[in-house]
């Protein structure tokens, strides 16, 4: 027996409204518990410094023959929340180098789990599925990013190859697949374990802020949009980048 359109359609509205309301409700819940900052523009370098992209060519933010869009999501806990970080630091100061995890080895943990969750999302099976051949999925196993160091030349999910690693950062370029040709792009993921917030109270710990930037540019008269010029793509993509970011700040919480 056909089922009617009068039944189908109310309950394709009904749904899509429901997760629109859920989409937009956690947006606006992790907004409130994210430091944000967002520049689109063919000078960028003039309204925030953009020192920490390294692997980025100084005349994309600054010669305005490049339009860029920049994204940078942080989260700033105290110190002593992060056990692990904590305990390597009282170790340091006693001399023992020995025991303990230092800030690349939870720099490491933490992107093995945050992109191990990213590959849940649906920009990830947009990539793998209907971006990507076949012979590219492998990077999106559980197996093989838990395998990772983050060593320079290492490619994850397909499009993200790590271009420089220290020990508080990992850069990885972002290509550009399905053809957007002339669309460049920078992800870094960081963690700073002592900061200094100006004007503000120290407690005597410090903080420690986690963070993700991404950049994308285009040549300036190039008719090609970004997906982080369009509304959608944008909320999407800070959707997805400040959940990340809870999510792995709550897994290095946890590690002791």
């Amino acid at each position: 027996m056909p089922i009617s359109t009068s039944f189908i359609l109310p309950t394709t509205l009904t749904l899509s409204l429901s997760l629109s309301c859920y989409l937009i409700y956690h947006h606006r819940r992790l907004h409130h518990s994210t430091s944000t900052t967002h520049r689109d523009g063919t000078l960028a370098a003039h309204s925030i410094p953009l020192d920490n992209l390294e692997t980025v060519p100084t005349a994309v933010f600054s010669s305005g023959q490049f339009f860029s869009v920049y994204d940078r999501a942080a989260r700033i806990v105290p110190r002593n929340k992060f056990p692990a970080l904590n305990h390597h630091h009282k170790l340091i100061n006693h001399g023992n180098k020995s025991e303990g995890r230092s800030e690349g080895d939870l720099l490491t943990l933490y992107l093995r789990h945050t992109l191990t969750l990213f590959t849940s999302l649906p920009q990830a099976y947009l990539i793998k599925f209907l971006l990507l051949p076949r012979s590219a999925r492998y990077s999106f196993g559980a197996d093989y990013i838990n395998s990772l160091s983050f060593v320079e030349g290492d490619v994850v999910c397909g499009v993200y190859t790590v271009l420089l690693r220290t020990a508080r950062k990992v850069e990885f370029g972002i290509a550009a697949p399905g053809g957007a040709d002339g669309v460049q792009g920078r992800l870094v993921v960081g963690i700073n374990p002592d900061i200094d917030l100006k004007g503000e109270d120290q407690d005597e710990e410090g903080r420690v802020e986690v963070y993700s930037e991404t950049a994308m540019w285009r040549d300036a008269d190039s008719r090609v949009v970004m997906p982080l010029e369009r509304a959608l793509g944008r909320a999407m993509h800070e959707l997805a980048a400040w959940w990340l970011l809870e999510r792995g700040v709550e897994y290095l919480q946890r590690l002791d």
